[in-house]
């Protein structure tokens, strides 16, 4: 199965190869209309995803069962002088907010903040909100600029540990077929609240409702665990601590909390010198702003023991000059301490194993053959919709790969895609 090519190659191969010849009915397009079709398509990516996936149920190839959830960091499409500087920004807020400053305050402006600020698309309601996030997005990375090329994207950190403008690409995929079951792309930093909006996606696609989601420590946050509950789906994820020592790297320090066994049946803490420590105190921790997005409250549980501490003979090891007794801290709801106990399961750890070589595989194909690292499209719905078309193309290749067995040698595309075409297409 050839892979995705540019509208040039497209138009190109069109009029050459056969594979292309059988699709267009021996029509060949121009780079200008694969340009045009790409744009009124693109609302239609995600329906025909769900279709490689009917596909692929009803040749017996995966039943869905189990998918594996994780994400990337995408750098997006960027002008390296088309942005607005911390000074412009604010100059910019004290003009749009202030009516009594004129035009004799925009000339001061540098040319992109004067286009932003004549911008005809955004009502001065959307600009001062999008210069208000601007502005915690330049404290919270300590960037003294924003671009403005691609307004939808966020700083983020890529796994080189640099800052970039980027998107959060999520996808969910299955751990039998590795077929991708749907994508997301997200302006969060973070994994932290991507599951639910992922796995939604991913259920309106596949012909049958998954029953386990396997997802790293990133996702291990109680709107997770709600979602989840909501679903009727088991989860197998890791906390943070579980992950540390899973790949290795616990940390050293014999008194942390990767150091300590922790009951959660009889709800105290062993520390490393064997005694208890009780669960004090108990409460709710509210923020407002994961309340005004819609996010639980999460609980947090204290644990200590003076008295043991009094005799410890580790005490002056353990404990700061500051401190009297130790205390450890826990936050999660029941159901995030039941996902812990579940995950100290050896069942559980196996079928947890299948989540990198599900992910990870399909992810690696993306950037190595279809160039996934560039992203030359702007806006969040348009490169979400591009995104599903790399998908589609991949899940068309892996269910080929599967299914060419079964054909002959010298009809191998056009048998599959005469199945294709015929059972598919409405």
């Amino acid at each position: 199965m050839i892979k995705l090519f540019s509208p040039e190659d497209i138009s190109e191969f069109t009029k050459t190869d056969s594979v292309f010849k059988l699709i267009m009915e021996g029509v060949s397009v121009s780079r200008t209309s694969v340009r045009r079709y790409r744009e009124y398509f693109r609302k239609y990516y995600q329906e025909i995803l769900a279709k490689t996936l009917m596909f692929a149920y009803d040749y017996d190839l995966t039943c869905f069962d189990r998918v594996a959830i994780d994400g990337t960091i995408l750098k997006a499409c960027n002008a390296p002088f088309n942005y607005i500087t911390k000074k412009d920004l604010r100059r910019l807020l004290r003009i749009l907010k202030n009516k009594r400053y004129g035009v004799s305050e925009v000339v001061l402006l540098k040319k992109p903040a004067q286009n932003f600020y004549y911008n005809k698309n955004m009502t001065v309601e959307q600009k001062i909100m999008f210069l208000e996030e601007a502005k915690i997005q330049m404290k919270i990375y300590g960037k003294k600029k924003i671009p403005l090329y691609d307004p939808e994207a966020r700083w983020m950190m890529n796994k080189k540990k640099k800052k970039q403008i980027s998107y959060n690409i999520q996808t969910c995929v299955d751990t039998t077929s590795q077929l991708f079951l749907s994508v997301y792309a997200s302006q969060n930093a973070t994994d932290h609240y991507e599951l639910p909006p992922t796995l939604q996606k991913a259920i309106e696609n596949s012909p049958q409702k998954p029953r386990e989601v396997l997802a790293d420590a990133g996702y291990n946050t109680e709107i997770t665990f709600s979602f989840l509950k909501e679903e009727n789906m088991e989860g197998y994820i890791y906390n943070a601590t579980q992950s540390r020592i899973d790949k290795g790297k616990r940390r050293t320090n014999p008194f942390s909390l990767d150091n300590v066994e922790i009951h959660y049946t009889e709800n105290y803490i062993e520390c490393f010198m064997g005694y208890p420590l009780f669960n004090e105190y108990t409460y709710r921790v509210h923020d407002e702003k994961k309340t005004a997005k819609g996010l639980p409250d999460e609980t947090k549980r204290i644990y200590v023991n003076t008295e043991a501490c009094k005799d410890c003979p580790l005490r002056k090891e353990c404990l700061s000059e500051k401190q009297h007794h130790k205390t450890y801290t826990i936050y999660g709801s029941p159901e995030k301490r039941e996902m812990i106990t579940k995950m100290k399961e050896k069942t559980a750890k196996e079928i947890y194993k299948q989540r990198a070589p599900t992910v990870e595989s399909p992810f690696g194909t993306l950037k190595q053959f279809y160039h996934i690292d560039t992203i030359f499209y702007r806006g969040r719905e348009k490169i979400e919709n591009m995104m599903n078309l790399y998908a589609i193309a991949y899940n068309l290749k892996k269910i080929y790969e599967k299914l060419k067995t079964t054909l002959t040698e010298d009809k191998r595309y056009i048998t599959f895609i005469q199945k294709t075409r015929n059972k598919y297409t409405t």
